[in-house]
């Protein structure tokens, strides 16, 4: 499949190394951006399938330059290259409109992931993979969470919801295990884009 993408990186050297690997790999590289205002203004012009940025070092402000982004383009796949290792920036990353995340040690997948973002697909390391991507609650879950962490005991939940407590506990119990979690703090934590 056969892509134009937009690369972002402040440094001269980032963006010549992230486009040789795509252009060697077939990927099309549209033009280079030195920040999200340059970046949002080429892509009006461009029109890229997607967008490879590089968060290092802290290219885009994260999340600020990544929402003003999507706002401007809600449906530009965005790859995201960096260092910063783990579920929290990864999903930090995805929470804020990035589909995809590529450590910067593993860019010759880099092409691969720019590629499945612009079909459509989440791409993430493997390490990271069932934390990263955001659980599917059902209506009441979300529900019971919601007040949870707002502080409601699992009594007031009941009352306001029209439920036994048993059942807020068993939902309480189902949305923590979906986090990863195992307190309501935690879980507001995991919920609270960073």
């Amino acid at each position: 499949m056969s892509i134009r993408v937009v690369v972002a990186a402040r440094e001269a050297l980032q963006r010549e190394h992230l486009r040789g690997v795509l252009e060697d790999d077939g990927v099309q590289v549209a033009f280079e951006a030195v920040d999200a205002a340059e970046l949002v203004v080429l892509a009006q012009l461009e029109r890229p399938d997607a967008a490879v940025i590089s968060a290092e070092p802290a290219l885009f402000d994260a999340p600020r330059a990544l929402v003003e982004l999507k706002s401007a383009f809600p449906d530009l796949p965005v790859v995201v290259v960096s260092s910063q290792a783990g579920e929290r920036p990864i999903s930090k990353a995805l929470r804020n409109g990035a589909v995809a995340y590529v450590y910067a040690d593993q860019v010759h997948i880099l092409p691969c992931a720019g590629r499945a973002a612009a079909a459509g697909l989440t791409v993430v390391p493997a390490d990271v993979r069932r934390h990263a991507v955001a659980p599917a609650f059902s209506h009441r879950e979300r529900q019971v969470l919601d007040l949870a962490v707002q502080g409601h005991t699992n009594t007031q939940i009941a009352r306001q919801l029209f439920l036994a407590e048993s059942t807020v506990k068993s939902h309480l119990s189902a949305c923590f295990r979906k986090l990863g979690v195992s307190s309501r703090a935690e879980a507001a934590a995991a919920l609270t884009p960073a």
